[in-house]
């Protein structure tokens, strides 16, 4: 499944491609999907390239290619949830994410033991960070920053339910937080280490530590912020 930008990215590209031959060029694709910097354009592209909706030419500049014949069903129909999701202010993929997020958490937290009710409190408060996580990544803000903001909500929200469910805030905290670290990278990062690639295990390797750290910087700002007297202790 790719998300909203990816659609609108991989449209916009195939659109390109079949009115002038070439594929866009960064700065075009920044300003189509209205992002702030070319770095959220390179995770976009990567992105598709990992899950092989489009082909960089070797050698060429500006060389991007589509993946084969875009039509509606093609790619589990990439197009046409595209345009929908172009055309609905809630588009199927954010509903999708939503319900994602919020089993995912649920998930963990059973898993854990949690009662249903604190299972389901900790799912909606992972539920509600994990899409903001993801909107701010598809809107151009790096992982680490959207990682480190979704956590800072998990941790305000944890502070200001578990009091009123008389209920430790970690039991909540912990399932939310769960669902955003970052195993993909962390796989990718021993798959290429595995296969003797170096450059991209440590890429991959970075990006999870660097998350990883951003989600801690997240809690810790949460918790310095409704608990004081844990603030000047640590």
């Amino acid at each position: 499944m790719l998300t909203r930008k990816q659609h609108e990215l991989l449209v916009f590209i195939n659109g390109r491609l079949d009115e002038a031959g070439i594929s866009p060029s960064f700065e075009e694709m920044k300003d189509a999907l209205d992002l702030k910097s070319k770095s959220g354009v390179h995770r976009l592209i990567s992105a598709l390239e990992e899950r092989q909706f489009i082909r960089r030419l070797p050698n060429r500049a500006r060389a991007l290619e589509v993946a084969g014949e875009i039509t509606p069903g093609a790619f589990g129909c990439a197009l046409s949830d595209a345009q929908r999701a172009l055309r609905q202010p809630v588009s199927e993929t954010a509903a999708a994410e939503t319900l994602a997020s919020f089993l995912g958490v649920l998930g963990f937290a059973l898993m854990f033991n949690s009662p249903w009710l604190m299972a389901v409190t900790a799912a909606s408060i992972g539920m509600v960070a994990n899409v903001i996580r993801i909107q701010l990544i598809e809107f151009g803000a790096a992982p680490q920053a959207g990682a480190a903001a979704a956590t800072l909500i998990v941790g305000l929200l944890a502070a200001w339910l578990a009091p009123r469910m008389r209920v430790p805030r970690i039991t909540v905290s912990v399932p939310a937080v769960v669902i955003m670290v970052p195993g993909a990278s962390a796989y990718r990062a021993v798959f290429f280490l595995n296969n003797g690639d170096m450059t991209q295990a440590i890429a991959y390797g970075m990006q999870a530590g660097l998350v990883v750290v951003a989600i801690a910087i997240g809690l810790a700002g949460a918790r310095m912020l409704t608990d004081r007297n844990w603030a000047f202790e640590h």
